[in-house]
């Protein structure tokens, strides 16, 4: 019996987010940018999970530091997490509410996708549907290591 779904965010619950001006609006306020630090640092966001298995944030500005050849302070993450909250937030879909509704009723939800938790909460508050999930996977272990699946599947 079905007792639980696990979703993904980005590509699944959220789609069509374009991150481009919360990119600019990050390295702007450090006085690095040029499209070719753009693309650095979107690239970086795609290529972390291919050098680390968790989301963490020294670890994160570390990586970004390195990428970019500047050397970001502990500021970064806030700063980066403000833009993605004002120019990269997914717009309120009353379908995709409505369907998760539904659903809460009958299974209990959970997210696993690999990103900081209170970002990720953030993003789906401001959309609506945080509260239909209970737990979030994927910031400790990455997918798609089997262990943060085994997590997913196991915790109650």
């Amino acid at each position: 019996m079905i007792k639980r779904l696990i979703f993904d965010i980005d590509g699944t619950l959220v789609t069509g987010i374009n991150f481009d001006k919360a990119i600019t609006k990050t390295l702007l306020k450090y006085n690095i940018f040029s499209e070719e630090n753009k693309q650095k640092f979107f690239d970086a966001m795609i290529t972390y999970e291919d050098n680390y298995n968790e989301y963490e944030k020294n670890q994160y500005t570390h990586y970004f530091s390195k990428v970019l050849g500047y050397q970001f302070d502990n500021d970064f993450l806030d700063i980066h997490f403000k833009n993605l909250l004002t120019y990269a937030i997914p717009k309120v879909n009353y379908k995709l509410i409505e369907k998760i509704d539904q659903l809460s009723k009958k299974y209990e939800l959970v997210l696993l996708s690999n990103y900081f938790e209170n970002l990720q909460r953030d993003r789906l508050e401001h959309i609506g549907i945080n509260k239909f999930f209970s737990e979030y996977y994927g910031e400790k272990i990455c997918k798609p290591n089997k262990k943060v699946f085994l997590e997913a599947i196991r915790n109650k």
